[in-house]
């Protein structure tokens, strides 16, 4: 008994990994549901699962039913994805005035798909963390060269060194609210602003439906995926081109998400639910 428990531990873990991993709109990795190695270890898991439902001592107790509704969720929910879900990798231009789309295109010799709804992708904005200096001053046996002195970091709003050597934000900005380039200290010590990180990409998705009376709008972000009409749109990246500027999107309809996250619910509950049986005997 405790080895088929074990073995029903280790494929439900090994199960949620999977489903985890193929959650993720990475390249190629959806494509995990319909690999070989997910159908074993959800076979695995449906066997095991059996067993221990089969011994008289589980069958009746109300935790063991729910997790077993659990995996029985779960694996129909991934195999109506692996059988009825759709996704699209495409470019598209990222502009105010671009025209709206009403179809999805072609991808590795599939037709295109048309869509119940028209949208386009509005000029892409970016957000940046505060950017680094570094602090320069004249080499001592060379006047005509600059050595690098430290590494100052953030502490809030100050850009701090050591406790003689800090800068507050307002001291580093431009008249018009920027970063400014360099910043002369001293007599022989000057700090060079760095090139900032990106902290946030994001996009406005324009759609209209046919039947709606005005454009609708929406903003997607890196991981922050926006639903229109049953169409998950996720923002993987953007640049600029001949063209101008352009985004990358997966699109992607799963009618089998809602009934795996159903299932990952009930699977989360299963184990309070016997852990409460076995205080209340107790």
């Amino acid at each position: 008994m405790i080895r088929r428990l074990q073995w029903a531990i280790v494929s439900i873990s090994a199960l949620l990994l999977l489903l985890i991993a193929a959650a993720f709109p990475w390249r190629g990795v959806p494509e995990l549901y319909r690999s070989g190695v997910f159908l074993l270890v959800a076979a695995i898991t449906a066997l095991s699962a059996a067993a221990i439902w089969w011994r008289p001592a589980f069958r009746h107790r109300g935790g063991v039913l729910l997790l077993h509704l659990a995996i029985a969720l779960i694996a129909v929910g991934a195999l109506i994805g692996v059988f009825f879900g759709r996704q699209v990798r495409f470019f598209m231009l990222a502009e105010a005035d671009a025209p709206l789309a009403d179809f999805l295109p072609p991808e590795n010799g599939r037709p295109a798909i048309p869509l119940p709804f028209s949208f386009g992708a509005g000029r892409p904005e970016v957000d940046y963390y505060d950017p680094d200096y570094l602090l320069y001053r004249r080499h001592p046996d060379d006047p005509n060269r600059m050595a690098l002195a430290g590494r100052p970091h953030w502490r809030g709003e100050t850009l701090y060194l050591d406790n003689r050597q800090n800068w507050p934000r307002t001291t580093l900005l431009a008249p018009d609210g920027s970063f400014l380039p360099h910043l002369n200290v001293g007599e022989d010590g000057i700090l060079m602003r760095q090139d900032p990180q990106p902290s946030e990409y994001r996009v406005a998705i324009r759609y209209h439906h046919p039947a709606a009376p005005e454009e609708r709008q929406a903003v997607l972000k890196v991981n922050e995926p926006v639903t229109i009409d049953r169409w998950r749109f996720y923002l993987m990246s953007c640049g600029t081109s001949a063209r101008g500027r352009y985004v990358e999107l997966l699109a992607r309809q799963d009618p089998g998400r809602l009934v795996v996250a159903a299932g990952l619910w009930l699977l989360l509950a299963a184990p309070f639910w016997l852990l409460v049986d076995q205080w209340r005997k107790q």
